[in-house]
C-alpha cells in the first residue's frame, strides 16, 4: 500500500475520498443484508477474507443497526454482538493487564544409565572353639554342732501388791429445769498406790558354746583355655557405581562365611570345705515380775445441761441467709440453725463443656463423627451427685432430644464410641449440651455446642456466556450460607457469576443485586441475552443447572449472570 505524504484529497470536491459501499476498507463496511443472491446488493457473509478482523464494525441496512464481529466462524449470527449508541456511561475502571504468555514445553529428560551390578560379600570367618571349664571343688565336711549351754534357774515370783480402798461415792447434783447447769460433784480422793515388787535378781549367763573351726576352702578348678577366634573373611569387591537412570538388575548376594565349631567346655572347679557349726549358748534366768499398784477411786458425774432447740410453725416471710421464704422450724438444734443461716447451699454449674469434633458448619450431605471425648468442668463439684450426666443432642438449642449417654458418671471425661455418623440432605442445626443433678436432686445444663448443614453458594468470573455443572463448581469463590444475601468481591474482567441452590430463591426486586461503590442495581442477563435466562422472579432471570454436590446429593441450582462483561473488579452485594 502506498505512503501519502500528507491529507489525501479527490480532485472532484463532490466526489468521496473513501466509499465504504464499496466494501475496500479493513475493519469497516456498510451492508443491504446479512445474505443473499441479488448481484445489485452488499451481504455481509460475502465480504472477502482479506477484510474480515475481530472487531469488525458492520452497518446493516435491513435492521438499521450495527454489529461487532467478535471472532469465530464470519457468517455464524452468534459471534455477532449488537451494538449502538446509548447515552454517554461513566468512564469505566482501567482493565486489568492481560495475563503473560504461557511458557514452552519442557523438554523431555533423557533416559537414566543403568545400576552396575553390586559385588559378592565376604566370607564370614569360623567361630574358634570354646574354653575348657575348670573342674568344680570338693565340699568339705560339716563340723560337729556346739554344746548348748545350761538353762538358768528362774527367780522367785514378785510380791503381787494390796489394792487400795475406794474412795466414797461424790454427791450427783440435782437437775434444774432449764435453768444453769448443776454443780459438779466432788471428785473421791485417789487411794494411795500399791508398793511395787521387788524385782527378782537376774539369773547367770549361760556360758557361750565353742564356735567350730572353719574348714579349708576348696581348691579352684583351673579355668579353661579360650578358644582361638576365626579369621575375618577378605571383604567383598565393591561394584563400580553406573550411570543413573533405570533400576538395573540387584547384585548377587556373597555367600556366607563358615560357623567356627565350638571349642570343648571348661573343667569345674572343687567346691571347698563348710566349716563346724561351734555349739549354741546358756540362756539366761528370768527375772521377778513386780508388784500391780492399787487403782484410784473414780469422781462424781456432773449435772448434764439443758438442750436448745428451735421451733416455729409460721413459714418466714422472706430468704434469710441460706433459710428461703416459707420454711418453718421444728425441734432444729441451734448449730443446725445457724449453719443454714450464715453458710447457705452453693448450688453447682458447668463452667465448660466441650464435644470432640471442632468443626462448627458443614455442606448438606456431609458426614459428622461423634464419637470420641466429651469433657466437661463443675464449679461447687462437692454439691453434683455422681451418675447423674446427661448429654443430649437435637434440633432444641434448650432442650435437645436425642441422647448420647444418660446417668454416667459425673467425673470427665466420657468416651463416646459406637455411634453412628450424623448427615442430613437438607439445612439443619445439631446443638449439642449435658445436664447433671445438683445433690438436692434439681437439673442444671450446660453451655451448648452448635454444629450447622448448610447450603454452597458459589461465585466468580467466567468468560463463558452461560454455565454448566463443571462451570458452577470451577468458580473461583464458595460460602456455606443460610441464604444469599451478602456481598462478594469478584476480580476483574469477564461476566460475573452467583450459583445457589433453587430453594433459597430470589434477591428482593429492583436492588437485589447492588454495586456497593455507587450503590445501584448491577444490570444482570434475562433471555433477550441467551434463552438459558428463561426463568424470572421478583424481576430477576436465572437459569437452572442440577448438581451433585461432593457428598453425593443432586441439587437443583439457580445461575445468575451480569448483563455485561465487566472490564473492572467489582464488589456486589445480594439483598
Amino acid at each position: 500500500m502506498p505512503n501519502f505524504p500528507g491529507t489525501v484529497n479527490n480532485q472532484n470536491p463532490n466526489a468521496p475520498v473513501l466509499d465504504l459501499t464499496t466494501l475496500q476498507v479493513r475493519g469497516l463496511g456498510i451492508f443491504d443484508a446479512k445474505s443473499g443472491a441479488d448481484p445489485a446488493l452488499s451481504y455481509r457473509d460475502d465480504l472477502s477474507e482479506a477484510l474480515r478482523v475481530v472487531g469488525y464494525v458492520a452497518v446493516m441496512k435491513d435492521d438499521d443497526k450495527l454489529y461487532i464481529y467478535k471472532g469465530g466462524t464470519w457468517t455464524d449470527t452468534g459471534n455477532w454482538e449488537e451494538g449502538g449508541i446509548g447515552p454517554t456511561g461513566a468512564t469505566g475502571a482501567t482493565g486489568p493487564t492481560g495475563p503473560a504468555g504461557a511458557n514452552g514445553a519442557t523438554g523431555l529428560t533423557g533416559p537414566a544409565g543403568a545400576t552396575g551390578v553390586q559385588g559378592p560379600a565376604g566370607v564370614t570367618g569360623a567361630d574358634g572353639p570354646a574354653g575348657v571349664t575348670g573342674v568344680t571343688g570338693v565340699t568339705g565336711a560339716d563340723g560337729p554342732a556346739g554344746v548348748t549351754g545350761v538353762t538358768g534357774a528362774d527367780g522367785p515370783a514378785g510380791v503381787t501388791g494390796v489394792t487400795g480402798a475406794d474412795g466414797p461415792a461424790g454427791v450427783t447434783g440435782v437437775t434444774g429445769a432449764d435453768g444453769p447447769a448443776g454443780v459438779t460433784g466432788v471428785t473421791g480422793a485417789d487411794g494411795p498406790a500399791g508398793v511395787t515388787g521387788v524385782t527378782g535378781a537376774d539369773g547367770p549367763a549361760g556360758v557361750t558354746g565353742v564356735t567350730g573351726a572353719d574348714g579349708p576352702a576348696g581348691a579352684t578348678g583351673v579355668t579353661g583355655v579360650t578358644g582361638v577366634t576365626g579369621a575375618d573373611g577378605p571383604a567383598g569387591v565393591t561394584g563400580v557405581t553406573g550411570v543413573t537412570g533405570a533400576d538395573g538388575p540387584a547384585g548377587v548376594t556373597g555367600v556366607t562365611g563358615v560357623t567356627g565349631a565350638d571349642g570343648p567346655a571348661g573343667v569345674t572347679g572343687v567346691t571347698g570345705v563348710t566349716g563346724v557349726d561351734g555349739p549354741a549358748g546358756v540362756t539366761g534366768v528370768t527375772g521377778l515380775t513386780g508388784v500391780t499398784g492399787v487403782t484410784g477411786v473414780t469422781g462424781v458425774t456432773g449435772v448434764t445441761g439443758p438442750d436448745f432447740t428451735y421451733s416455729n410453725s409460721t413459714a418466714m416471710p422472706e430468704d434469710v441467709g441460706g433459710v428461703d421464704s416459707g420454711t418453718t422450724f421444728s425441734s432444729v438444734s441451734l448449730s443446725d440453725l445457724f449453719d443454714d443461716l450464715f453458710y447457705p447451699y452453693q448450688n453447682p454449674s458447668f463452667s465448660s463443656f466441650n464435644v470432640p469434633f471442632s468443626t462448627s458448619a458443614l455442606e448438606v450431605g456431609a458426614s459428622l463423627n461423634i464419637n470420641g471425648n466429651y469433657t466437661w468442668a463443675f464449679s461447687n463439684s462437692a454439691n453434683v451427685s455422681d451418675n447423674t450426666l446427661d448429654i443430649k443432642r437435637g434440633t432444641s438449642s434448650s432442650n435437645p432430644n436425642t441422647s448420647i449417654v444418660t446417668n454416667t458418671s459425673t467425673t470427665s471425661p466420657y468416651t463416646a464410641s459406637g455411634l453412628s455418623s450424623l448427615t442430613f440432605s437438607s439445612p439443619t442445626n445439631q446443638y449439642f449440651k449435658a445436664f447433671a443433678n445438683n445433690s438436692n436432686s434439681v437439673e442444671f445444663g450446660s453451655i451448648t455446642r452448635l454444629v450447622s448443614w448448610k447450603w454452597k453458594l458459589f461465585f466468580g468470573t467466567s468468560a463463558s456466556t452461560t454455565l454448566d455443572e463443571n462451570g458452577i463448581e470451577g468458580l473461583s469463590g464458595s460460602a456455606l450460607v443460610s441464604n444469599e444475601n451478602g456481598v462478594r468481591s469478584f476480580a476483574a474482567g469477564d461476566y460475573k457469576y452467583f450459583a445457589w441452590p433453587n430453594a433459597l430463591g430470589s434477591p428482593t426486586a429492583s436492588t437485589g443485586f447492588k454495586d456497593t461503590s455507587t450503590n445501584l442495581a448491577v444490570a444482570m442477563a434475562d433471555s433477550n441475552d441467551d434463552a438459558f435466562f428463561g426463568n424470572t422472579q421478583n424481576g430477576w432471570s436465572y437459569g437452572t443447572v442440577s448438581v451433585v454436590n461432593t457428598h453425593g446429593q443432586t441439587i437443583s441450582y439457580r445461575v445468575y449472570r451480569t448483563k455485561n462483561t465487566l472490564g473492572g473488579s467489582i464488589n456486589i452485594e445480594v439483598s
